[in-house]
């Protein structure tokens, strides 16, 4: 299951093959459709024009067996195809990935197709079934492909210990980053999965939902050698069970877009999706900072809104100030690091206005917080958050704030942060 769609099957005790269907979020874009498997899959991976499915090989990893992938376009079985993995003996199929269709990119508007095993063994296919190379790393746990070629893969290093490597195909199967610790670590429940969710976002920076924390990590500088970081964006189970009677509920995510995550509700303490499946919802990124929650003051009409648990998640939560700054900072980060990325193929004009949409943000953020510092008198936190301040317009009015309320010398200490700045400016 991803942002496109999900894959399900239904096994009959009279029929020895399973029936598999493919579902769509938005079936005005494509219709369901279904087809008898004979391989028993037990893998698979969507994206916008095919379904990639895979016989894992694992029920029979005792001796030495051939795994199968298949291919399939959503509109025809034309260009369908399958073909044999080989393994070694206990050696069975981990994780497939197709990657997504970038239709605006004429070199990348092709799938790339990559299978990775318990044993390391990492083979990747073009869109027809040509195997294009393959390479030996650790035990691969999972894996995902960009629409850019780049492949993020998560190993398996010893019992509590994982990795993750991003090679860039494009560049003669680079390695990027290779075998990087990886935050994560088994829940004490069994029944929590380790990893709940990993996907790239709209600019192919990769994202993990660990099962143990429930929280949203997005991978930050990772085109820099020795210098990624995962920085956590959400906490997906607090953003849905802010009252009482939401507190079994839980987050599945499904991708990431537009400073929003993609995700369904699972009710009734489920840990995995489950029939009749809920729309999928959108909830604000949000980085945890803090409790910065606005208290809502206490009427029937609200209490009774609260009780019924039928209700939509609100995903307009109130922010604070802090909390927009520090938003604006890393996310901004991240969209200034595909803008100096040379392979990028985006619309840089479009980049540009995010860029500067973030710059404003953060402007706004910062004189609200120096606002609020000035009305409690705390001009030494006040000045602080003036010194963070990266615009000549903004400490205009930072100024003003301070001669407002009658705090002379730190509108003059702000007048001369603004000196420095023109200086700066004049000198570049």
């Amino acid at each position: 299951m991803n942002s496109v769609g999900y894959a399900w099957c239904v096994k009959s005790p009279e029929n020895p093959h399973q029936t598999i269907t493919v579902s769509f979020f938005d079936r005005s874009i494509q219709k369901d459709y279904h087809f008898t498997d004979y391989y028993n899959y037990d893998l698979c991976s969507i994206n916008e024009r095919a379904v990639l499915l895979g016989a894992s090989g694992y029920d029979v990893k005792s001796k030495v067996d051939n795994a199968t992938i298949y291919y399939r376009n959503h509109d025809s079985e034309q260009d369908s195809w399958e073909r044999k993995i080989p393994l070694l003996k206990n050696e069975y199929i981990t994780a497939i990935s197709l990657t997504n269709v970038d239709t605006k990119n004429k070199y990348h508007n092709d799938s790339l197709i990559v299978v990775g095993t318990n044993f390391g063994y990492m083979r990747i296919f073009n869109a027809y079934g040509v195997c294009v190379n393959v390479l030996k790393t650790t035990p691969i746990v999972t894996i995902i492909a960009s629409s850019v070629a780049t492949i993020f893969t998560i190993n398996h290093i010893s019992n509590q210990v994982y990795t993750f490597s991003i090679i860039d195909v494009n560049q003669d199967y680079k390695f990027v980053q290779q075998n990087v610790l990886l935050p994560i670590k088994h829940h004490q429940d069994p029944s929590v999965p380790l990893i709940k969710g990993v996907f790239f976002n709209e600019y192919n920076d990769p994202c993990i939902v660990p099962g143990y924390d429930d929280t949203l990590l997005v991978l930050q500088s990772w085109r820099e050698s020795h210098n990624s970081k995962w920085i956590p964006i959400l906490n997906c189970h607090h953003s849905i069970t802010n009252t009482t009677t939401k507190k079994n509920w839980k987050c599945w995510p499904l991708g990431v877009y537009d400073d929003k995550l993609n995700c369904i509700i699972l009710k009734h303490n489920n840990h995995y999706p489950k029939f009749p499946l809920p729309l999928p919802i959108e909830i604000e990124i949000k980085l945890p900072i803090g409790d910065y929650l606005t208290k809502k003051k206490a009427d029937p009409e609200h209490e009774e809104q609260e009780e019924d648990e039928d209700n939509d998640v609100d995903t307009a939560q109130d922010k604070s100030p802090e909390e927009t700054f520090l938003r604006s900072v890393t996310m901004g980060k991240l969209i200034s690091d595909t803008l100096n990325d040379e392979s990028n193929d985006y619309d840089n004009d479009e980049i540009m206005e995010k860029i500067n949409k973030y710059m404003v943000v953060f402007d706004k953020s910062l004189l609200m917080m120096f606002g609020e510092s000035c009305k409690e008198s705390k001009l030494n936190k006040a000045l602080s958050i003036a010194k963070m301040i990266r615009s000549d317009k903004a400490l205009v009015a930072a100024t003003k704030i301070a001669e407002r309320m009658q705090f002379m010398t730190l509108a003059m200490k702000i007048a001369k942060l603004r000196e420095d700045l023109v200086s700066v400016e004049d000198e570049a």
